[in-house]
């Protein structure tokens, strides 16, 4: 099998908040957070739906 992620234990990981450590065992850490927006148009929405 192969490995897409080697496990690593930032030296910074004290610094993460804990509900962002998704991955105990450290293959995932995370980079970056923030808000996310989307953007639709709403008459085009609706003709879809209907």
């Amino acid at each position: 099998m192969k490995k897409f992620f080697e496990a690593y234990q930032s030296p910074v990981l004290n610094e993460i908040a804990p509900e962002f450590i998704l991955d105990e065992t450290y293959h995932a850490l995370p980079v970056d957070y923030g808000d996310v927006c989307i953007n639709y148009d709403k008459k085009i929405f609706l003709q879809k739906i209907i």
